[in-house]
């Protein structure tokens, strides 16, 4: 799955598991969080890089969290592999779990 995501990913195709975890995924999680982007605007700033054509006021929070989004999926993937990376992101999330756990 993971030489299927990277694959995908070099060659830009659209439509695939790559294009539709990043769409899906960043649109889904972004608006549990209450980002007011519609999943069109996201496969658009996905597609494009930019917005597009908008009648309606869009925050730039909702645009940059939607980008860093993007951005997060390619980190994970590029380095899925890599133990150093591994090792240093769970440790990380074990402390701060920790760390809410006695709040």
């Amino acid at each position: 799955m993971l030489h299927r995501l990277r694959e995908e990913k070099e060659s830009k195709l659209k439509g695939g598991i790559y294009h539709r975890t990043q769409v899906d995924l960043t649109y889904s999680s972004n608006h549990i969080e209450g980002n007011r982007l519609t999943k069109e605007q996201t496969r658009y700033i996905f597609e494009t890089n930019t917005l597009g054509i908008t009648t309606e006021n869009t925050r730039i929070d909702d645009i940059m969290e939607t980008v860093n989004h993007f951005r997060c999926i390619d980190y994970i993937i590029d380095h899925a592999t890599d133990p150093q990376k591994r090792a240093s992101t769970s440790s990380s999330a074990t402390r701060r779990t920790s760390v809410l756990q006695r709040r």
